[in-house]
């Protein structure tokens, strides 16, 4: 085998065979091959050498240019959005934490068995003699079971508030991934409108364009004068502006989604079906809410976690009673003596603690009390919600029926503009002006159209119902 010495380290490097008709490689180092680690051939190269390092070459480029997986319908982005966002893990890890803390505090109550062992050295005085014995060495080990009879209630109080902690961030899990859920949609429905807005100003553009060619051509046969065409023009360039402000809405749009998710969506993201409207009267869907959120039960389950943490503190004013067993030996040298057994009671009583417990006791009163308030204001939350989000939806159906009309409007009167600028009996001036007010329209229904289907969606989850995000073809813009 050959060596190459190698100018930059100055140690020398093995060739490597490629083949057994006498074709070498020198494997560059790392800070020499680049991302696809060419080597270096040396020597006369066989046809099939050859082939095999140009596929090899080709099948790496394949791997690395492989794009990452895209989403192209709002399930996947949903699904997606719930698996990798780091707000939900966070609080699935909570709940599993919580969960340990459970079993910690019921071990409490268990009997606690230990082996302990104990090593004494000691110069007895013989009093009678006047004189010191010679030293001594006293062993004893053995096994220890101690079982809590009456703590005051200190440890039940603290397993049973743990107990409530540990449903409450379980409920607070589910609430995570519903409210990720309507944010991972309103993004995606934002996408669609502002993808919608761009399709709009690009055939805007294009009509536009047709507009300032019309006017050129009237200019150049003396049928117009030269300001039709500057004003062609002018429309033409403020349509170009408005469409780069859309472009730029839809790629933060798209950047939101992928910070959501961590997909890239398609370039035509599927639109969903429409969501079924919301019937019923606002008592009857703010009894529903109240009925079917976990909001409240969220909140009486700290409350309740809180009442057993005042007890847990009055318990600490209160004896506790344990019992105390023990199997083992003791002696002057190790097995010295028989194995005996004992077995006691003992009682201990808080005399004094320097105030300690009744501080304790008075802040565990203070978060009483405000677990109370916050969950009186729990209800009324959510009925100022879902009142809120009714208003906005009557407001944003009833904008949409308004644009569904003056887009027609708004058609016709870009085409009787267009037809009476053909004949000559209007300028540039009013085809411009419909031309604005055309673009204006529609895109403005779009954006009402997407956002009444993310309000729809936001009632639903703040109705305490299942979110709808099937697919479907929905009507067009």
């Amino acid at each position: 085998m050959q060596t190459v010495r190698d100018r930059n380290v100055g140690h020398e490097t093995p060739s490597v065979p490629l083949c057994q008709r006498g074709v070498g490689t020198v494997l560059i180092p790392p800070w020499q091959m680049g991302i696809k680690g060419v080597c270096r051939t040396v020597g006369r190269a066989t046809p099939l050498a050859v082939a095999l390092l140009f596929i090899s070459f080709a099948l790496a480029d394949r791997i690395i240019a492989a794009d990452p997986p895209a989403a192209g319908t709002l399930e996947e982005v949903v699904r997606a959005t719930l698996a990798s966002e780091e707000s939900l893990r966070i609080v699935a890890a909570e709940a599993r934490k919580a969960e340990q803390r459970t079993k910690r505090y019921f071990s409490s109550l268990t009997p606690d068995v230990r082996l302990q062992g104990s090593y004494g050295r000691s110069d007895e005085e013989d009093t009678d003699a006047d004189e010191k014995a010679a030293a001594q060495d006293r062993y004893g080990w053995g096994l220890v079971l101690t079982q809590p009879l009456y703590t005051g209630g200190r440890a039940t109080a603290a397993y049973r508030g743990q107990q409530h902690l540990e449903a409450s961030v379980r409920l607070q899990v589910e609430l995570t991934g519903r409210a990720l859920t309507v944010a991972a949609a309103q993004a995606y429905y934002r996408v669609l409108g502002a993808g919608a807005a761009v399709d709009i100003g690009e055939k805007a553009i294009e009509l536009a364009s047709r507009q300032f060619e019309r006017a050129t051509r009237r200019v150049e046969l003396g049928e117009a004068v030269l300001n039709d065409q500057l004003r062609a023009e002018v429309t033409l360039r403020g349509l170009e502006a408005e469409l780069a402000g859309a472009r730029s809405t839809l790629a933060q749009a798209r950047e939101d989604v992928r910070r959501l998710s961590g997909l890239e969506l398609v370039a035509n993201p599927e639109v969903p079906s429409p969501l079924p409207r919301i019937a019923g009267s606002d008592e009857a869907l703010v009894a529903e809410a109240l009925a079917a959120r976990r909001e409240p039960e969220q909140a009486r389950l700290a409350v309740s976690a809180a009442e057993e943490d005042v007890r847990e503190k009055k318990g600490r004013f209160l004896p506790s009673l344990a019992l105390n067993a023990a199997y083992g030996e003791t002696g002057e040298q190790i097995s010295d003596r028989p194995w005996a057994w004992s077995a006691g009671v003992v009682l201990e009583m808080p005399i004094y603690q320097g105030g300690a417990t009744t501080y304790e006791l008075r802040e565990s009163r203070l978060g009483l009390e405000q677990q109370r308030l916050r969950a009186a204001g729990t209800s009324r939350d959510i009925e100022r919600e879902v009142r809120n989000l009714l208003r906005e939806i009557e407001a944003a159906r009833s904008a949409v029926q308004s644009l569904d009309l003056g887009v027609a409007a708004s058609a016709e009167n870009l085409r009787l503009a267009e037809r009476r600028y053909e004949v000559g009996l209007a300028d540039s001036i009013e085809v411009a002006d419909a031309q604005r007010a055309d673009v204006a329209a529609r895109v403005g229904r779009v954006v009402a159209r997407y956002r009444l289907e993310a309000l729809t969606l936001q009632l639903l989850s703040a109705l305490g119902r299942d979110l709808i995000v099937g697919p479907g073809a929905a009507a067009q813009p």
